[in-house]
């Protein structure tokens, strides 16, 4: 089986010409590619989503799925709870 994989670091959006160039890439492959993997630290556009759909080669894995992935495989993270101040409750001690 041949894969192939993109990784992008990303804050915000990957622009979606980044997920049509790597479709062309594995259209184009003549050793026939099985599959594409894109992972970003970041999202994927809704037009992403749709262009995956439509693609069974194509897999986009966002940063919120990966952290999901490395969780389920216990894979480098550790699982911590974080606690915010309520203002509203500490208003009355302030007053």
């Amino acid at each position: 089986m041949s894969v192939y994989f993109q990784c992008k670091k990303y804050e915000g959006t990957v622009p979606i010409s980044h997920i049509r160039e790597f479709v062309g890439v594995l259209s184009s492959d003549k050793r026939g590619v099985d599959k594409g993997i894109f992972i970003t630290t970041g999202a994927f556009s809704s037009g992403a989503y749709e262009l995956e759909k439509h693609n069974t080669q194509l897999e986009l894995i966002d940063g919120e799925k990966l952290v999901e992935m490395f969780e389920k495989a216990e894979l480098g993270v550790k699982r911590r709870d974080v606690y915010d101040p309520d203002p509203s409750f500490f208003k009355q001690y302030t007053e």
